[in-house]
């Protein structure tokens, strides 16, 4: 988990140098195509023996999440990152326990206590505090 924490915060400063100059969508193009020789190895040795049997949805959710959330998202976050700077723009994945919690509760019916929200607030309290 450390190690994914410093990845990405090495990641998204990079990402912040190299957005000023630059359109977000060309970024993380470059990005992709600089990592590829390392994840291709990866992806065709973790393939399914028979891709046939993994049903389709799956699938589905696979190519969404690899073309929404990790590519065409990065247009967004990488445009932001230039226009107002990674102290600033980082600060809205503070929303993201909110979102997670009410996507979990919309959509796989998940109750989520008063302790949990009270946690998710208080995490929240004490960012805006620090700042």
């Amino acid at each position: 988990m450390l190690g994914a924490v410093i990845s990405a915060a090495a990641g998204y400063t990079a990402f912040n140098r190299v957005s000023r100059g630059r359109a977000g969508w060309e970024v993380v193009s470059r990005a992709v195509v600089i990592g590829l020789p390392f994840t291709l190895p990866i992806a065709l040795l973790t393939t399914p023996s028979a891709p046939s049997s993994v049903p389709v949805t799956h699938w589905g959710a696979f190519i969404y999440l690899g073309l929404m959330s990790q590519y065409i998202g990065f247009f967004f976050w990488n445009s932001g990152l230039a226009f107002d700077g990674q102290a600033r723009v980082s600060q809205t994945q503070l929303l993201q326990a909110f979102v997670t919690l009410a996507t979990a509760t919309l959509f796989n019916g998940e109750v989520i206590d008063l302790w949990t929200w009270f946690f998710a607030v208080a995490v929240v309290g004490t960012v805006l505090i620090g700042r």
